[in-house]
């Protein structure tokens, strides 16, 4: 019996053992996983606005206490449009953070993103991070969700979070009902007023035209120039996005209701537009072709806390030909927002163009036009088809 009894405690004591070993042989190997899994994320960069031609890698992952971060940055020189996308096998416990900035060493004009395995599209990179946390430690991810990027040159701030409270708005050129124009809203050194506004002098009330919404053009689509309408000029302009119904609304609560802003080329047939100006005749034919109002992307509010303090700036096959200040707004957007309002209303997603900067032209086939917000907030690109 006693023998039994010291048999069964060593059994007992053996069995403990080897599950002992066996718990620190699958630790071992857990651990190499994920430190495995670790060294193959990696983010990367495009040389490419489509995600093709050549590429860098973002790699060099470092484990720190219990999440992967990815540090490393990559620096171009040039004037390049570029995209980037997140790890391609992101484990389910990861969530990246990706910063991207428009001067070298992470200065300038900068953007958060916190995705999980979407492509983010931006431009003029020159610095660029990609960090990714265990979603579990939720300190190191408040961090990264309130981390407020900023220019001190301009004043803009934007968050990661900002972007995702106005993610409803993204989709605006395809839910928006119209795009009111303003024709006349700048103050003009170049160009002879008499050609644009009958009178030849600043007008006293805004000057209020529509564009169908088929007139929309997202980038990555070439402007077809419309056969039998002449030349055509483009025009940037701040684009401003409604971001609730506005009925008869009052100037100082107007801001209330915007959601945003876009980077716009309101294009017009020229000849057509002062033979309409001439007669007293509707704009439609002159601003409302198919492609007539190229766009950007959208910009949530708090990421301009000033829109009437921002600059504008436009070439056209590498030459500056428009660059000046919002600030040169003759009607301000919450003066637009009650005039409009007062007639007819705006609904989510409407678009108000605030009209164009002086050094406004004309445009050919094979010409790339560019438009830049502050340098670097925010830009577009388009190519004549």
């Amino acid at each position: 019996m006693i023998v039994f009894i010291q048999f069964d405690k060593m059994y007992s004591y053996v069995r403990f053992c080897f599950i002992l070993c066996g718990l620190r042989l699958y630790r071992t190997a857990v651990i190499e996983a994920l430190n495995e899994s670790s060294r193959d994320l990696f983010c990367e960069v495009f040389q490419n606005e489509n995600f093709e031609g050549e590429s860098v890698q973002i790699h060099g992952t470092q484990r720190i206490q219990n999440f992967t971060q990815i540090t490393q940055s990559w620096s171009v020189e040039g004037d390049t449009l570029h995209s980037f996308k997140l790890p391609t096998s992101i484990p389910s416990d990861i969530v990246c953070v990706v910063r991207s900035c428009t001067i070298e060493n992470f200065h300038g004009s900068c953007t958060v993103f916190k995705f999980s395995q979407q492509r983010v599209q931006s431009s003029d990179l020159k610095s660029f991070e990609c960090k990714c946390f265990n979603e579990n430690d939720d300190e190191l991810l408040d961090d990264s969700k309130s981390e407020i990027v900023n220019d001190s040159n301009n004043g803009l701030s934007c968050t990661e979070r900002d972007i995702q409270n106005y993610s409803q708005f993204q989709n605006f050129t395809r839910l928006g009902k119209k795009i009111v124009g303003v024709g006349r809203n700048y103050i003009w050194q170049k160009t002879d007023l008499s050609e644009v506004v009958a009178s030849g002098s600043s007008p006293k009330d805004p000057i209020i035209f529509l564009k169908p919404t088929s007139s929309y053009l997202t980038e990555g689509n070439l402007i077809q120039l419309p056969q039998g309408l002449g030349v055509i000029y483009y025009e940037l302009e701040l684009a401003v996005v409604i971001g609730k119904l506005a009925h008869n609304v009052e100037e100082t609560k107007a801001m209330d209701y915007v959601a945003g802003y876009a980077l716009a080329l309101d294009m017009t047939a020229e000849e057509v537009l002062k033979s309409s100006i001439k007669s007293g005749l509707p704009w439609n034919l002159a601003k409302g072709f198919d492609g007539a109002c190229p766009i950007g992307t959208f910009i949530p509010k708090s990421c301009i806390p000033n829109p009437h303090n921002v600059h504008l700036s436009a070439s056209v096959n590498g030459v500056t030909t428009q660059s000046d200040s919002t600030s040169q707004m003759i009607f301000k957007i919450p003066q637009l927002i009650s005039y409009i309002s007062k007639t007819m209303t705006l609904e989510p997603n409407d678009v108000i163009l605030t009209g164009t900067p002086d050094g406004f032209g004309q445009v050919k086939s094979r010409d790339i036009m560019k438009g830049w917000l502050n340098d670097g907030l925010a830009k577009i690109q388009f190519v004549v088809s």
